[in-house]
């Protein structure tokens, strides 16, 4: 009798005791479009990254400013004045380097269809509520799992939509 290989990818191995070998894997398979790279998205990718999700889209009109260094882990000075979703993407790509990740500087009324329809969810920070009603209105029209984080001063908003 022929017996098979075990595999284990050890970078994520603690975690298999709580979703198994499958769940792990289905992680790992998961495209996440990141809606705002400031301090929620800063905080998203980097934790759904330790998790083992390996693909993501991040979506940033904005630029790092000085006074966004306080809230957001992935910047510093050097960072002043770039893209946000790009700095994220590349400072990510360089502490894991097996991340696929897309970064788009724009807004997310103007991207094409594909980009939501290629998502398994969509993870928003985002502090412009035109934007957080538009991805709720494509949340639901194609049934993409959103979760939408908001904070004002010391208080914060998650809530979830999951067709």
């Amino acid at each position: 009798m022929k017996s098979k290989k075990l595999e284990i990818d050890y970078l994520w191995s603690r975690q298999l005791i709580l979703w198994g070998v499958n769940g792990q894997t289905k992680l790992g398979k998961s495209r996440i479009l990141i809606a705002g790279a400031g301090a929620i998205g800063n905080e998203a990718a980097k934790n759904l990254t330790m998790l083992g999700i390996r693909k993501f889209t991040i979506v940033d009109y904005d630029k790092v400013e000085i006074s966004n260094l306080s809230r957001m882990v992935f910047f510093d000075k050097s960072d002043a004045g770039k893209p946000k979703s790009k700095v994220l993407a590349k400072k990510l790509h360089k502490k894991y380097p097996h991340m696929e990740i897309t970064a788009i500087q724009g807004k997310l009324e103007n991207l094409p269809l594909e980009v939501y329809l290629d998502s398994n969810l969509i993870v928003s920070g985002l502090d412009n509520f035109a934007s957080r009603f538009f991805l709720t209105s494509i949340s639901r029209r194609y049934l993409i799992p959103l979760v939408d984080g908001g904070i004002t001063g010391y208080q914060c908003r998650v809530q979830s939509y999951v067709p």
